[in-house]
């Protein structure tokens, strides 16, 4: 004859995990979850600043490319202190009043400089350039703007 099967007991060790298991491992994702979330604002300011500077970077080039292709002897402080430069947000040129010019520069202070000693530099104009994305002032820097005798 035959011997039954004694019933399943509470610790059958069969395939699949146990609770505990389960637990240990959820609480290990949700670990590495909340630290990679805590990451993520980090992250995110460090992408602005860089696209700021990019966008920066950008639009004074573009400024002092357009300022030095004007003949020194030519540069008048009072027509370029009037002047508005328009960028899109990737700093490009724009035109003013088109929906994608959403990034201003304006020349706050425009002087000329008489150099420290007697070299090749003649004169120098220093122009003090304000950058504004939205209304908002995003970066001011300092153009120098050599007498190249053209």
């Amino acid at each position: 004859m035959e011997k039954p099967h004694p019933p399943a007991s509470v610790h059958d060790t069969g395939p699949g995990f146990t609770l505990i298991e389960i637990v240990l491992a959820l609480g290990v994702f949700v670990v590495a979850f909340i630290s990679i979330m805590a990451l993520l604002p980090a992250g995110l300011n460090n992408l602005t600043v860089a696209g700021n500077t990019a966008l920066r970077s950008q639009v004074v080039r573009s400024v002092t490319t357009e300022l030095r292709q004007t003949p020194f002897s030519k540069l008048d402080a009072s027509a370029i202190k009037s002047r508005t430069f328009h960028f899109t947000n990737e700093g490009l040129p724009a035109e003013a009043g088109v929906p994608e010019a959403v990034v201003t520069a304006n020349i706050e202070k425009f002087e000329f400089e008489v150099p420290l000693n007697e070299g090749a530099l003649t004169r120098l104009a220093r122009a003090t350039l304000i950058i504004r994305q939205h209304g908002r002032e995003l970066a001011r820097s300092i153009v120098y703007l050599p007498d190249t005798g053209t």
